[in-house]
């Protein structure tokens, strides 16, 4: 719940995330990755460390002055051109948090790089930045779906500091939007929506006395909403919910490790009972993602988290797959992905009131096609520790997240900004990959 905003980026109309829409915020770097690209195996890598509880709780809607939109540049036809750019305020808040002093200067000797891969297609945007939500004041951890069903409905999501989740839906491509809240004065925070291929729109959130996951369910394109179904409850925080053929998933952190619990789907609006909430072996951690992939029984399902969730880093990006989704099976052992440099809560200039996690995302490839099965796991990386020059890494696995190749780098600047907090989507028409994030290149 800590962080601040994050943009979420289309690759075409057929997507299942907007292009340029923003909800009072910034729209920062993104690039498209063509499902051809080629990678070489390797073997993980990473010890775990310890886990440090997380903390601040109460801090998830204490940045005062978040950075505002002006003017950014984009990856467009293989040129940087100009989008819409984040500057940072005259007076960043100076609320007072563990470790939250500023990093040193990046030394001017820089270590080997990941390159930007060569086969990842920069995604162009000709279209203005749209201002969904129209409110004074600033929204968090914002959201944005595409209905597959019917691509001129786009439904949209973020925190309020009103106990309510904003909800905004448009049935004309965006041109106009209908606005409002869901799960209203009874939510905390963390809404997050995804469609499945009937044009169910499930969202996840957090209750407004944090200690339930909650997931409602809309029918006809985030007008209306079911009541909430509670799947978890407790210490909870960070849940992330995703769709397979033929079930949705929500994991979330519970009492400081993962936890999932899925439920089969038949058509619009035909929702089966969750299952059991499932233990996940050695998942100490927060701050990752599920994807759901092919298979029987609705999709094997793989779950991402990173430990530690405090401090500054280094951290490791761990994985867990469930081999036979809705099955008897359960979650397999604990898998390393790779380390990392960005901790729990690494401070960063551009996120000196909220900080920073590696904030791992992850898709699998369910479509069929030639790349079917194919898992993508982007993250955070500080090449050099405290350095503040965040990058945006992705690796892929095609043998069930037991190896996974060695990092790309999906950013292709040249400065020693900070890229961060980054988003992945796949089109389950396609195959096609997309990955949003900010991007500090130009402030």
């Amino acid at each position: 719940m800590k962080k601040s905003v994050r943009s979420f980026v289309a690759i075409n109309r057929k997507a299942f995330l907007l292009l340029g829409v923003m909800l009072s915020l910034a729209v920062f770097g993104f690039i498209g990755l063509q499902s051809r690209a080629q990678t070489q195996e390797a073997k993980p890598s990473g010890v775990a460390d310890a886990m440090e509880q997380r903390v601040r709780k109460n801090g998830r809607n204490s940045l005062k002055t978040p950075m505002q939109p002006v003017v950014d540049y984009g990856l467009f036809n293989n040129r940087l051109q100009p989008v819409a750019k984040a500057t940072p305020p005259s007076d960043f808040d100076q609320t007072d948090v563990p470790d939250g002093t500023r990093k040193s200067i990046k030394p001017p000797d820089r270590e080997p790089v990941v390159t930007a891969a060569p086969d990842y297609q920069p995604l162009a945007c000709t279209n203005p930045g749209v201002n969904v939500s129209a409110t004074a004041g600033q929204e968090s951890e914002s959201f944005v779906n595409v209905n597959p069903t019917n691509t001129n409905s786009l439904t949209t999501f973020s925190n309020l500091s009103s106990s309510s989740i904003f909800r905004a839906f448009s049935i004309n491509n965006g041109a106009t939007w209908t606005r409002g809240t869901v799960a209203t004065g009874v939510a905390c925070c963390d809404g997050q929506g995804v469609y499945d291929t009937f044009g169910n729109l499930f969202m996840v959130y957090i209750n407004g006395s944090v200690n339930q996951i909650n997931v409602v369910l809309s029918t006809d394109g985030g007008v209306t909403f079911s009541a909430p179904i509670t799947v978890g409850s407790g210490s909870v925080d960070q849940p992330s919910i995703a769709v397979g053929n033929g079930s949705v998933w929500v994991d979330w952190n519970s009492s400081g490790s993962m936890v999932a619990r899925g439920a089969p789907v038949t058509g619009l609006g035909l929702l089966g009972a969750f299952n059991a909430q499932q233990t996940i072996p050695s998942a100490t951690g927060s701050f990752g993602g599920i994807a759901v992939g092919p298979g029987p029984n609705g999709g094997k399902v793989i779950v991402t988290y990173q430990n530690p969730t405090g401090g500054q880093g280094p951290a490791t990006i761990f994985a867990n797959v469930d081999a036979d989704g809705l099955g008897a099976g359960g979650f397999g052992p604990q898998i390393t992905v790779t380390t990392t440099n960005v901790g729990g809560f690494d401070f960063i200039p551009a996120q000196s009131g909220r900080s920073i996690d590696a904030e791992a995302g992850v898709v699998w490839d369910a479509t069929g096609g030639t790349f079917n099965n194919r898992i993508y796991l982007v993250y955070t990386e500080e090449p050099i520790n405290e350095s503040n020059d965040t990058e945006i890494y992705l690796r892929t696995s095609t043998n069930d997240g037991a190896t996974w190749t060695a990092p790309v780098r999906v950013n292709d600047d040249a400065t020693t900004r900070s890229q961060f907090l980054p988003y992945i989507t796949l089109d389950r028409s396609t195959g096609t990959v997309a990955i949003g994030w900010h991007d500090a290149r130009n402030d």
